[in-house]
């Protein structure tokens, strides 16, 4: 398996802090002999943005102008990268867009960092959830690394999405608290980090700093991003960390503080939540709360042995479910499951229910068929039975010497008297050879599948009909304004690729099920299958004019008929009256 990874964040040189939990991801994947290229800055044009490790969104607000460049750089970096990739694991939702146009199946990881600006992933989620969905719908899988983004995932409507946290590495024991007592902060300098409230809280506090960012200046015992190895010599001299931040997607530092057995004092806001416990594996306060910070502080300052007892669950709980080995496994397990064809999404009913609008079909469909095909006594079939009104109705025209037949995939009937009706499993219909002298086929070749799935539908009307046999067929044709079968404008005019992401913007299904063709391929199917046409357009536009009145159907009854006859080709539906021919 080889695996294209899409980052905005990632380690620029060594002991760099950025991404880090993207390349732990990456070396462990490689060690497992998974092939895995990564694509990060430098492997795209940053056109000069340096991001002080804020991320590349907050960098692009200066420069708003190079964003396209920078996307359209990113975009064909990510294609190099996965030509011989069988998957795409993009990270941000943001990267997902990218990954979407790598031309390859992707996963994502939504992280939920502030540092996205507007593109943040939980902002994106709460409030523009169509406009996530249009990316995550089209993943084999949406990773979320924390409980409160899995639920605000699902919230919007993503189905695909699953836990999987950020790995922790976990040291081998616990170190012994400095003396005096220490509380160490690590991270970015920044106000989603709660800087500001660390700051009011820290008087007279023995507090480490490490750690940069645009609000050093309010803690200017700052020591800067220290090298891995120093960090982890903070981390074991601790006597509390101190996470106060204001938004947060996982809580990095919370779960390498509890791993080290130190108890936290967090911010209870997103991932922070579920990684602590309050008053388990630590405590929590409300965000921007500088007073209910700085009593926490105190209270842990003054109670040595409920300091222990915190660390002590904080790191039984990083053990138990935030390993490396852990999330290596189950990330794994993803990828595998993402790189299998996916299984066919079931075919949907599309039967119209509604009893009166069956019936003035009906009522239209005997009107073009009187003076062309016999109905008393004859033997008819319906295929897409549907609702059975048009099925009953025509049973009512044959009398007691004809024969009316309906056959569906799903049973949806709602009028089941005077035929016979009959469940089938696919296009193929279960009767002999010459069986009806007429075959009704009203908007089911918009739901059988692609051409040769359409070609085989007619040879099976064909083949069932008498000789000089008759068939009704109506289509909707793919210049339809409005989609009729979702009820979206301009859904079958798009390309086929974006027609499922539609439906699911507009939360009108899983899945664009249909294909509608255009006049002139209707034309041509039939015609190859072996029928003789008869176009039936103009006169169903009469019809329906006289039997249901209507504004637009009896103005185009006033447009000449030359004129009619030019916009035929983009009516809503196609409409045919076909005979077996004799070859």
């Amino acid at each position: 398996m080889k695996i294209a990874v899409f980052t905005t964040s990632y380690p620029r040189y060594a002991d760099d802090f950025a991404g880090l939990f993207v390349s732990g991801l990456v070396e462990r994947v490689r060690e497992r002999g998974i092939d895995v290229d990564v694509v990060a800055p430098g492997d795209f044009r940053t056109f000069n943005l340096s991001s002080d490790g804020g991320g590349i969104v907050r960098a692009v607000k200066g420069r708003p102008w190079v964003a396209p460049f920078m996307l359209g750089s990113m975009v064909r970096a990510l294609r190099r990268a996965a030509r011989g990739a069988d998957l795409v694991h993009a990270h941000w939702l943001a990267g997902g867009a990218v990954a979407l146009l790598s031309g390859k199946p992707f996963v994502v990881t939504l992280h939920g960092t502030i540092s996205g600006g507007w593109l943040d992933d939980f902002k994106l989620l709460r409030t523009a959830p169509r406009l996530a969905r249009l990316v995550l719908d089209r993943a084999r899988a949406v990773i979320c690394v924390s409980e409160a983004l899995t639920a605000a995932a699902r919230a919007a409507g993503v189905e695909r999405a699953v836990f999987i946290p950020n790995g922790i590495e976990i040291p081998d024991a616990v170190g012994e608290e400095a003396d005096p007592p220490e509380v160490l902060y690590t991270g970015r300098l920044a106000p989603e980090k709660g800087i500001e409230d660390l700051a009011a809280a820290s008087e007279g506090l023995n507090l480490v700093v490490s750690g940069d960012g645009p609000l050093r200046t309010l803690v200017p015992q700052a020591l800067g991003f220290l090298p891995r190895d120093e960090l982890e010599r903070r981390y074991e001299r601790a006597a509390i960390v101190v996470c106060p931040s204001r938004s947060e997607g996982f809580g990095v530092v919370c779960a390498e503080a509890m791993a080290h057995g130190k108890p936290v004092v967090a911010g209870a806001v997103g991932g922070l939540v579920n990684l602590v416990d309050d008053e388990r594996t630590g405590l929590l306060v409300p965000p921007a709360d500088p007073k209910a910070l700085r009593a926490a502080l105190d209270r842990l300052l003054g109670d040595r042995e409920l300091r222990l007892r915190l660390g002590r669950a904080g790191r039984e709980k990083i053990i138990a479910g935030y390993s490396w080995e852990k999330v290596v496994a189950e990330t794994m397990a993803v990828y595998e499951d993402a790189v299998r064809p996916p299984a066919a999404e079931p075919r949907q009913p599309h039967a119209v229910l509604d009893t009166d609008s069956r019936l003035a079909k009906a009522a239209k469909m005997e009107r073009l068929l009187d003076g062309r095909v016999e109905l008393e006594g004859a033997r008819v079939l319906d295929v897409g039975t549907g609702s059975g009104v048009i099925a009953a109705s025509l049973a009512e025209r044959v009398g007691p010497n004809g024969r009316v037949v309906g056959v569906d995939l799903v049973d949806q009937r709602v009028a089941t008297a005077g035929y016979e009706f009959h469940q089938v499993s696919d296009a193929t219909l279960p009767f002999e050879d010459g069986s009806f002298d007429l075959v009704l086929s009203n908007h089911i070749l918009d739901h059988v599948g692609e051409r040769p799935e359409k070609r085989r539908h007619l040879e099976e009307i064909r083949r069932v009909l008498v000789p000089r046999g008759a068939c009704y067929l109506a289509v909707a044709n793919r210049w339809v304004v409005v989609e009729p079968h979702f009820r979206l404008p301009f859904l079958s005019w798009i390309p086929s690729r974006l027609r499922t992401p539609y439906v699911r913007l507009a939360r009108r299904g899983r899945v664009y099920d249909c294909d509608l063709p255009t006049r002139n391929a209707v034309l041509a199917l039939v015609r190859e299958a072996g029928f003789d046409v008869e176009e039936l357009e103009l006169e169903a536009v009469t019809s329906l004019a006289e039997l249901e009145g209507g504004a637009l159907p009896r103005l185009f009854t006033r447009v000449p008929k030359t004129a009619l006859a030019a916009l035929v080709p983009v009516f809503p539906t196609v409409v045919l009256f076909l005979r077996k021919g004799s070859s």
